[in-house]
């Protein structure tokens, strides 16, 4: 008996000179009956993740008012934790959750803060300065400032997405895929993998980082430009991916009688979408011709995107996290990669303070314009970059009452907490509920003495940054067999410092045997379903 294949999550439009265009998961397509309903969707979530230089905001600049974690929870340590509803107040045009998580309420809408969640007291237990390797678990990744940052210089690891992306339980279907992760963004490496990434073996080696708008569609959304192809010649504008598939476009629309109506009405929006996205791309980058083409989005000087490195210019900045944003948004869409991570860098470009940023900035924030410049920028990043992605993917439905927000995984982490280079409290903001595996809506503080009556000093400490990452894997569908590669326990080595000036950090977290390592697989309490 001859038998088809199934289609599964992906399906592609053919075009003429063999032109593919990854589509949404269209469900009426999955089964030979015709569905007047969709039918279930398969657990597949997505995961983006942003990255940002430094931290150094006063918790009461960063989080949500105290007096909201009005609720306890147990840990499975013994120590209680707090957490409340997540609301935001009306403040003139803007929806406010704190100084620096706020933006205009048609952006950050009510709706859109139910899907969201701040996280309070996830802790790397020592000194780990100056470091980008910590938001994904590569602890190896630091300057070596300090004796805890040298002694963990010698156990690199691969990264929570390069991970994951390779992970048989998390892509159990790649049919479709173009890259199994992407990091993207200003040239900020933060993602590692093995030098033989089949096989996961050999050398811990950096992600490319890929700095341009243009070069990110041509890996995920147009087949035909992938690296190692052979782009359009000439300067001259190229025909539009979606007039090189309408052929397949209109046989599939019109005459596939499985379509549903609501897979119908999938079908026009995405390649509306398409179209929309190559139209701006081409007007901020001249509309050059293949891949090798320069994105000079609207305001930007310069050649290269890497100009930002420079510039100090938070619309040219917002209009380069916009183009990113449209870009990851298609291909979460049409399912070209589930996996991507924004390296955004230092928090300078936000703003128009043309200074060395690290030193009279990251290192001042403590003082009032210190405080001042990173409230600020951070603000823009929450807004210009979250904020407009959280919108984008909750603008998309993917089943009767459901996103593609309600499918992703968004996180933001920041290299330390409060205290510049200390890594106490690293503030976390997610949006999403990862195909229904988190709860939303909600503000939630891990610390052991926190809650409304805690300080705000960076100084009580709650669960470990390994243990946020081990519950993402988790919740992601991998199994801690697969990521507890080296004996222990959640994503990074475990260490415990041994600075004798942080002693602070052992009296909390006791020793590499204590409950809160051995519990760093497990799904965090409250915020996990």
């Amino acid at each position: 008996m001859n038998r088809k294949r199934p289609i599964y999550r992906r399906q592609f439009l053919k075009g003429a000179g063999g032109t593919a265009l990854g589509l949404p998961f269209l469900p009426s397509l999955v089964s030979q009956q015709a569905y007047a309903a969709d039918p279930a969707m398969p657990f597949t979530p997505n995961l983006w993740w942003m990255t940002t230089d430094h931290g150094g905001n006063f918790e009461t600049n960063f989080f949500p008012d105290k007096s909201r974690l009005n609720q306890t929870f147990n840990i499975a340590t013994g120590h209680t934790g707090n957490w409340g509803a997540l609301t935001a107040t009306r403040t003139g045009n803007n929806n406010v959750l704190s100084p620096v998580l706020q933006a205009p309420a048609t952006l950050l809408t009510d709706a859109l803060v139910a899907k969201m969640n701040v996280l309070w007291g996830l802790d790397i237990p020592f000194y780990i300065g100056h470091h980008t390797g910590g938001h994904l678990g590569n602890y190896a990744r630091n300057d070596g400032n300090g004796g805890d940052g040298m002694a963990v210089q010698g156990d690199p690891r691969p990264t929570l997405d390069h991970m994951l992306g390779w992970s048989p339980s998390f892509y159990k279907d790649r049919t479709g895929i173009l890259q199994r992760h992407v990091t993207f963004g200003y040239q900020k490496t933060v993602t590692w993998n093995y030098s033989n990434a089949t096989a996961q073996s050999g050398a811990i080696d950096p992600g490319i980082v890929t700095g341009n708008p243009r070069t990110l569609f041509s890996r995920l959304i147009d087949v035909n430009n992938l690296p190692g192809g052979t782009p359009a010649p000439g300067p001259a504008p190229r025909k539009s991916i979606a007039d090189r598939v309408l052929v397949s476009y209109k046989r599939l629309l019109e005459g596939n009688r499985r379509l549903s109506t609501r897979d119908k009405s999938r079908l026009s929006d995405h390649l509306s979408q398409i179209n929309e996205l190559e139209t701006k791309l081409n007007q901020a980058g001249g509309g050059g011709g293949g891949g090798g083409a320069v994105c000079k989005p609207g305001a930007m000087p310069g050649t290269d995107t890497n100009a930002l490195s420079t510039q100090n210019n938070a619309a040219s900045y917002a209009r380069m996290a916009d183009l990113f944003n449209d870009v990851v948004v298609a291909a979460l869409a049409c399912g070209t990669t589930r996996i991507a991570v924004f390296a955004v860098g230092n928090g300078n470009h936000a703003t128009a303070y043309s200074g060395n940023w690290h030193q009279e900035i990251a290192h001042q924030w403590q003082s009032a314009n210190g405080q001042t410049q990173l409230r600020n920028s951070n603000q823009v990043v929450f807004e210009k970059f979250f904020v407009n992605m959280a919108a984008k993917l909750n603008a998309i439905e993917t089943a009767p009452g459901k996103t593609l927000l309600d499918d992703t995984l968004m996180a933001w982490s920041q290299e330390c907490g409060m205290s510049t280079h200390d890594s106490v409290s690293i503030p976390v903001v997610t949006a999403g509920s990862g195909c229904g595996k988190y709860n939303t809506g909600r503000f939630i503080d891990f610390r052991k003495g926190g809650g409304p009556t805690g300080s705000t000093n960076n100084d009580r400490f709650g669960l470990l940054w390994s243990h946020w990452l081990g519950s993402v894997a988790v919740s992601m569908g991998m199994p801690p067999n697969e990521f507890e590669r080296w004996g222990h326990r959640g994503i990074g080595k475990p260490f415990l410092t041994r600075e004798n000036w942080t002693p602070k950090y052992v009296s909390h977290y006791g020793s590499l045997t204590s409950p809160y390592f051995q519990m760093a697989s497990d799904k965090l309490p409250i915020l996990n379903t």
